[in-house]
């Protein structure tokens, strides 16, 4: 008799869910849905996709606004298992082993309402959170990483398209199919404006003037407005103690929450491995990954020298697609520069080539133009403006019979320039957050083209008023990094530096010094320590490690090597060198004699664009330098070498005219210190 009231219990909550999942295909949506805005069904979703990765826990001080728009919303909670029928009043009810989201599917309009809410209902009663995830997309994000069972999490539409949103608890996993669209008809005359915001270079300027805060919630602001994006063109981290400390990490979430539409990569953005820059690329801030693009990035067979056929997509995707407000759909093509390897630790990039701009650009602007219905095209270049690539990309295509670009933003040069090639505009914007680029494009909805082409070169401190409070979401992201260097970045490595140590001379100079001397500490017998210029000049009096920093941002270990005098001749004809005392360092420099030098790996190992080694061709490693069983890099080096110093420290001991760093003195015999 129990068996057969199970059944019969069970057939009733099959039928009665059947009943459920039909229902919401025929009535109407409820009362606080706009029709217009969600659709909601049935279906039921099987397959699983990667989860986003982890990221600190922040709390949300406060609602992200990506675009404007009515909220719709949609809400339903955990089935009271109470009300469930049971063989007796005094039987434990019979669990439902049913974990799932309120909806299975979501169809929500970008072009009239931007958020809806969701809920995950599960019948245990359970307080473990449900973790809420998506592959990286920049299609959603939503409110809250985890939720309690039953409570709604908003989602927000960033761009149309498809994406699978998952919940995991206990063990469980969810799905809900998201579709977001756009009903908005292009019309067919008049023009449209398109608001571009831009910045290059910005190395880890995160404690500017016009700081990472600022820059966030201004990112954050810009991009919650109509047809508005906010773009970066590559060298995003590398340049400060607090970006450099979490390998990227404080920029790459700033930009997740913010909303940052897209950025490129550059070479600098390479100088901690693949490794480090897939996973900034990769992680997400509540749902939401800013897409990097690297579409030339090929894969590459160092030995062989031979290019490869596979997009490396884990470094970045070849394009972006942005459908605006107006119904406008913007193509964005991300690239860096074909030659660009050879400014970046041939280490770092032997398994990938950068293969022809032009031709990349081209490919893909018909694919935007012809197979993605783009009606403008936008080349975000990691490279100086080049009359030769101008002339290829600003062509008109013989397939799409339109122009390969429409825009070109540049970077990589650090200057502030636009050019006009072919009536495109070219344009790149300084560096490190001191100036932010507007574009305004006039797009004519008859011609189907852009008409015109206004730039704005903005500057930091006519920002700070459009920042008049610091977004708090921004401001917990931040802090929390912050918080991890306070007791480094304050340290006093001296405090009687006299006068300014410039990045051309003077801190160069006293880098080789502290070279040699560790070197010479660790029992190897070098004539030379050589390396290139710094980033930053270095002033003191007092010097925290925080600036030595900024001066020297870079992880370069130093090798031991055995090079022909020839190539030491060649290099320091560009670089600088502290030459030694011992037999052969204080001998005029000969040609064809070997020598054991100390330098930095960039240097040592350096390519050229055909990818041979071309400043020490020929070199021998003997070692590298080492602290703790680990790399001794030439920062950390400089660092201990200020520790030391118990007197001043003056420019006048490092002067490029004193005969061991006077690299015009070569020819001749000098005298040990």
């Amino acid at each position: 008799m129990k068996r057969k009231y199970l059944i019969c219990l069970l057939a009733l909550f099959v039928l009665s869910s059947c009943n459920k999942s039909s229902s919401h295909k025929g009535q109407s949506k409820s009362s606080s849905i706009t029709e217009s805005s969600i659709n909601v069904t049935s279906k039921v979703s099987t397959s699983e996709n990667s989860p986003s990765s982890a990221i600190p826990s922040i709390t949300s001080a406060g609602t992200p606004s990506i675009s404007s728009g009515t909220t719709a919303t949609t809400s339903a909670g955990a089935p009271n298992s109470s009300s469930q029928p049971s063989p007796s009043s005094t039987s434990t009810p019979i669990p439902v082993y049913e974990f799932r989201f309120s909806q299975s599917e979501l169809t929500i309009d970008i072009a009239s309402s931007h958020t809806a809410s969701l809920s995950v209902v599960d019948t245990y009663s359970s307080t473990e959170d449900i973790v809420w995830s998506v592959p990286h997309s920049n299609i959603i994000r939503f409110n809250n990483e985890s939720t309690k069972n039953g409570e709604s999490n908003t989602i927000y539409a960033l761009n149309t398209g498809d994406v699978r949103l998952k919940g995991e608890a206990n063990g469980k996993t969810a799905y809900c199919d998201i579709h977001v669209i756009s009903s908005t008809i292009k019309p067919t005359n008049g023009t449209t404006n398109i608001s571009i915001y831009t910045i290059n270079d910005y190395h880890g300027a995160v404690t500017n003037e016009f700081s990472i805060k600022h820059l966030g919630t201004l990112i954050k602001q810009k991009v919650s407005q109509n047809n508005t994006l906010f773009l970066d063109q590559g060298d995003t981290f590398q340049g400060s103690l607090q970006s450099n400390y979490n390998r990227g990490r404080l920029i790459t979430d700033v930009y997740n929450a913010a909303g940052m539409s897209a950025r490129t990569i550059g070479n600098h953005d390479f100088d901690w491995g693949d490794e480090k820059l897939i996973a900034c690329g990769q992680a997400d801030y509540h749902g939401y990954s800013t897409p990097v693009l690297a579409a030339n990035v090929y894969d590459f067979n160092f030995s062989t020298k031979e290019v490869g056929t596979t997009h490396q997509s884990q470094i970045g995707r070849e394009y972006t697609i942005f459908t605006l407000e107006s119904g406008i759909k913007v193509g964005l093509i991300g690239v860096i520069g074909d030659t660009c390897e050879t400014s970046i630790n041939t280490q770092f990039v032997m398994n990938y080539e950068f293969v022809d701009v032009s031709n990349t650009i081209c490919r893909l602007s018909d694919q935007l133009r012809n197979e993605e219905d783009c009606d403008v095209v936008i080349a975000s270049i990691h490279d100086g403006y080049d009359s030769t690539v101008a002339e290829k990309i600003t062509d008109v295509s013989s397939s799409s019979n339109k122009k390969y670009v429409d825009l070109v933003l540049n970077g990589h040069t650090h200057q502030w320039e636009t050019e006009e090639y072919n009536d495109v505009t070219f344009a790149q914007f300084g560096d490190k957050g001191g100036t932010i680029g507007k574009v305004n494009l006039t797009f004519d909805l008859s011609t189907g083209s852009v008409s015109s082409t206004n730039v704005y070169n903005l500057s930091a401190s006519s920002l700070l008023s459009d920042v008049s409070s610091i977004d708090p979401e921004i401001d917990d992201i931040v802090d929390y990094y912050e918080d991890q260097v306070d007791g480094i970045k304050d340290e006093v490595l001296t405090s009687q530096l006299d006068g300014e140590f410039d990045q051309y001379g003077y801190m160069p100079n006293l880098v080789c010094k502290a070279i040699y001397e560790e070197s010479i500490n660790q029992g190897f017998d070098i004539s030379y320590a050589i390396t290139n210029q710094a980033r930053e000049p270095l002033s003191g009096p007092i010097v925290t490690y925080e600036k030595l920093y900024r001066s020297l941002p870079f992880d370069n270990v130093i090798y031991i090597i055995r090079v022909h005098g020839s190539d030491i001749r060649n290099e320091l004809n560009w670089n600088y060198m502290y030459r030694g005392n011992n037999y052969d360092a204080l001998s005029p420099l000969e040609d064809d004699k070997i020598y054991t030098i100390a330098c930095i790996d960039y240097l040592a190992f350096h390519c050229n664009a055909n990818r041979y080694y071309n400043y020490f061709p020929n070199l021998e490693v003997v070692s590298y330098l080492t602290k703790n069983d680990e790399y001794y890099v030439y920062r950390e080096i400089t660092a201990d070498y200020l520790r030391n110093q118990s007197g001043v420290v003056s420019t006048a001991s490092y002067s490029g005219s004193l005969d061991h760093f006077n690299t015009g003195n070569l020819s001749n015999s000098i005298s040990a210190e």
